[in-house]
């Protein structure tokens, strides 16, 4: 398979501006820890959350300005390890450093190791689209997690282009997971089996297989090793292809043990599935990205109503693609339900629809206004 990226010029970074940009950020998530392990030794358990939300929003909020942005943070590091725990189940959408009691919430679609031992945080965020802009959705790793990502001669090509290469352009690099990331691509299990086994300072070690729509998956991974076998449509290495056409299912392994399934709808969330270590963790995030997007449907919904009382003139095309959001509505309910391949299939048309009519119907009538 051969991968393709348009440049976007409109989506390109000056050095200077990533650069002051980074600076920024890593010194607002810097204040962050620190505060935290202040309050921490100060008050104990008794740490206030309200604060702590507040900082970490304020960092991620930095981050959302750009559609792409990637950084090794803070700089310096922390003076002490942190081991930090992404909530699952009844704790979804929240975090803590382990041996506190408490959970503070994280208003954010965050995808990665469930647990980070850490003096710095390798970060990245990337916009997700479908096909309206929703949300960024955020990416974190440490350097004692690494990830593998498995090619044959099949995949080769897709499976490079996204893997931790240097980017020759900030569109190509917008399709890629960073280089700071170090996801390397390889064609057995070899070396990961050989970082895990002999590496003191490494907590997780991940291989990622990918298979073509009706493929085989593994049975498994190598003992001790964590992996996902991760479906894709013709969509995700499509060239000129937008994100959101890409879609798939995804099992995940710990060893030789199947331990559970899912979906992902869009590029940035199937890089989401390559970074999450465990089911439990992505299908927590999964979940806090799915409501995004049904809130986001029905604020379109409610803006094109508006539009259509402002446009009598086109009281017909709002009408129409009302009745689009609806069908996608339904689409992403059936996909919540029942999370196959087929239900992301016809959630990603409904999308497509949805941003054909917007452009085709709305934009190209003078007298309309399109909805996004």
């Amino acid at each position: 398979m051969k991968a393709k990226y348009k440049v976007n010029k409109k989506a390109q970074i000056s050095p200077v501006f990533k650069y002051i940009f980074m600076l920024v950020v890593g010194t607002i998530i810097l204040i962050f820890f620190i505060r935290f392990a202040m309050k921490t030794e100060e008050t104990g358990t008794e740490v206030i959350k309200a604060e702590v939300l507040h900082a970490l929003d304020t960092a991620m909020q930095a981050f959302s300005v750009s559609e792409y942005s990637s950084g090794v943070i803070p700089t310096p590091p922390l003076p002490q390890m942190i081991h930090m725990q992404f909530g699952t189940g009844a704790n979804c959408g929240k975090f803590t450093i382990l041996g506190q009691k408490f959970f503070v919430p994280i208003e954010r679609v965050i995808f990665g190791p469930s647990e980070m031992k850490m003096r710095q945080i390798n970060a990245w965020t990337l916009a997700w689209q479908f096909p309206f802009k929703l949300t960024n959705i955020f990416y974190m790793m440490n350097s004692r997690s690494k990830y593998y990502l498995m090619y044959d001669d099949d995949n080769v090509d897709f499976v490079r282009k996204i893997s931790s290469l240097s980017p020759s352009t900030t569109a190509f690099e917008m399709e890629h997971i960073p280089k700071s990331f170090d996801v390397k691509y390889v064609n057995s299990e070899t070396e990961p089996k050989t970082k895990q086994k002999n590496t003191a300072e490494i907590d997780m070690v991940k291989v990622n297989y990918f298979i073509e729509a009706e493929g085989s998956c593994p049975a498994g991974v190598s003992p001790n090793l964590k992996g996902s076998c991760i479906e894709i449509s013709p969509e995700c290495d499509e060239e000129g292809s937008e994100n959101y056409k890409c879609y798939g299912t995804v099992q995940f392994f710990e060893g030789n043990k199947r331990k559970g399934a899912s979906t992902f709808i869009g590029r940035s969330m199937m890089f989401g599935a390559i970074l999450s270590d465990t089911y439990e963790a992505y299908e927590c995030q999964y979940e806090l990205a799915l409501s995004e997007l049904d809130r986001f449907i029905e604020i379109y919904k409610t803006k094109a109503k508006k539009l259509q009382i402002k446009k009598t003139e086109c009281s017909e095309q709002y009408s129409q693609i009302i009745t689009m959001l609806e069908s996608m509505q339904t689409s992403l309910a059936e996909l919540q339900s029942s999370p196959t391949y087929e239900n992301a299939r016809l959630l990603s048309t409904a999308a497509n629809s949805i941003k054909e009519y917007n452009e085709d119907h709305l934009a190209g009538d003078q007298d309309c206004e399109m909805l996004f």
